[in-house]
Parts: structure tokens; sequence; C-alpha cells
């Protein structure tokens, strides 16, 4: 009977301890949601601002100099913001 008892109480500690980890599974589960979705609007945000700027403009180079030109390293860091955004 004792061991009826105590295997009885460990069953129930054991679904008490399922019960929070599922509450914390669902409440990191909607907390993810949010934060996707508040970056989504940032990437958007950042999306527009880049597009408003010049400096983020696509532009050729007017003479042929021998090094990267101004233009192409802002327009690299273009590229590595839409990257970092698309991966994010």
């Amino acid at each position: 009977m004792e061991e009826k008892t105590r295997l009885i109480s460990q069953v129930l500690e054991l679904q008490n301890t399922l019960e929070d980890l599922s509450q914390r599974v669902d409440s990191v589960k909607e907390e993810n949601l949010k934060l996707k979705s508040e970056n989504q609007v940032l990437g958007q945000y950042i999306e527009n601002l880049m597009s408003a700027s010049s400096v983020f403009q696509c532009t050729s180079p007017k003479s042929k100099r021998k090094g990267p030109s101004k233009e192409k390293s802002e327009f690299s860091l273009f590229e590595h913001l839409l990257l970092f955004q698309k991966k994010h």
C-alpha cells in the first residue's frame, strides 16, 4: 500500500510538472509570434527608410578608379541589411 501511495504521488507530481512545462511552451510560442510580427514591421520600416534614402540607392560609378568606390560600399551595406532582414 505504501508503494502504491508513493507511485501515485510521483505521478501527480509529474503531471503537474508536465502541465507547467506545457504552459511555458505555449507562452514561449506566443512570445515568438509577437517577436516575429515585430521583426516584420521593423524590417519593413528599415526597408522603407533605405529606399527613401539616397545613400542606399544603387548608382553606377562615374569613374573607373581602382579600389572600392563609395557608392559600391554603400550599396553593399544595403545588400547586407536586406540579407540580415531576411534571415531574422
